[in-house]
């Protein structure tokens, strides 16, 4: 279900919102460094709600992992429509270790 706010901005639901990034492999990943912001762009997929992204060790990763959230987005345009998306999604990251 998707929302109206008192500003005319439409509220997309969870379902809208990862059919969205699905359509998209390139998203921004926002990490405090330091208590310093700092975004990254990075290749991602949707994996059963969650987003996820590879990264070799360093700055990214340890931000990503030991502070205590993150911000994701992602934007797009509707091509038929001419309407623009935004995507933001906040919390703790997890760092997935190396499956064989």
């Amino acid at each position: 279900m998707t929302t109206t706010d008192r500003l005319g901005f439409t509220m997309l639901d969870t379902h809208t919102c990862l059919e969205l990034l699905r359509g998209e492999t390139v998203g921004r990943l926002a990490v405090a460094i330091r208590e310093h912001p700092d975004i990254f762009p990075i290749n991602f997929i949707v994996d059963h709600g969650g987003i996820v992204f590879r990264t070799a060790e360093g700055t990214k990763l340890a931000a990503a992992v030991l502070g205590r959230a993150v911000a994701f987005e992602v934007d797009g345009v509707d091509e038929d429509s001419g309407e623009a998306w935004s995507v933001v999604l906040k919390g703790p990251a997890s760092e997935i270790e190396k499956m064989d």
